[in-house]
């Protein structure tokens, strides 16, 4: 209804940014339902939002499902580097914004979270530019992917310092068994994708993406033995 297509809007101005202000960040700019923020201090500050965002969803979650309403979800995806920021336009109408390959990538690093449903990607220049190194940032690897218009591949990785601790412990547990299940996923290494994934899967029943590679892993290990007509499904892989 129209009442709930305002909702979300008004929700995220009472929630989120907020959130984003207490981290040093404010917004650039909305995008239809998106949300571009800038951090000018730091890195930790744009992961620390994040995690504060994802979390305020969840509080927001319980409400809707306690009146009979579904969920809703939101993709964060975060990347660093320089940008320039300055005005675009023209006499009639003009605007501020930034313009940079930092922000192409960060929009397409936030698409990404829709393709492997989880709510939070950063880059490994985030993971490298973390200046708090004393936290314990909680993060695996997650695949490389090439941007659009860009020759270089990059390193993406979950972070799930969002979930509740004993999730967090679990994936912690079992992220040498994920990384390197996902490592052999990515060189079509399927029977050996599927034995590490499957160990994940056993210490973590929660674990929904490494269920969901499990599951993929054994179709693709079947496909590669034994032939199959649904070999170029788009369900398959990523």
């Amino acid at each position: 209804t129209g009442v709930q297509t305002c909702a979300l809007p008004i929700y995220f101005l009472k929630q989120i940014e907020p959130v984003i202000r207490k981290n040093s960040g404010f917004i650039d700019k909305y995008i239809g339902d998106a949300i571009m923020a800038l951090f000018a201090n730091s890195t930790d500050d744009g992961l620390n939002a994040g995690v504060e965002m994802i979390k305020s969803l969840e509080q927001y979650n319980k409400q809707l499902i306690l009146r009979g309403e579904n969920p809703i979800s939101i993709g964060v995806g975060i990347h660093t580097g320089t940008v320039i920021l300055g005005t675009v336009g023209n006499e009639e109408r003009m605007d501020v914004t930034v313009i940079s390959d930092a922000v192409n990538i960060s929009s397409r690093i936030e698409g990404l979270t829709k393709q492997y449903e989880i709510p939070m990607i950063v880059t490994e220049q985030v993971v490298e530019k973390l200046s708090n190194k004393e936290r314990d940032v909680n993060v695996r690897f997650l695949d490389t992917v090439k941007v659009k218009g860009k020759e270089k591949y990059i390193s993406i990785y979950e972070c799930f310092d969002h979930e509740n601790d004993e999730n967090i412990v679990a994936k912690k547990e079992t992220k040498e068994f994920f990384e390197n299940g996902m490592k052999s996923f990515l060189k079509n290494d399927f029977p050996q994708a599927k034995e590490l994934f499957a160990k994940v899967c056993k210490r973590n029943r929660n674990d929904t993406l490494a269920h969901r590679l499990l599951l993929q892993s054994e179709q693709k290990n079947h496909i590669s033995r034994h032939g199959s007509n649904f070999a170029d499904d788009p369900e398959f892989g990523f």
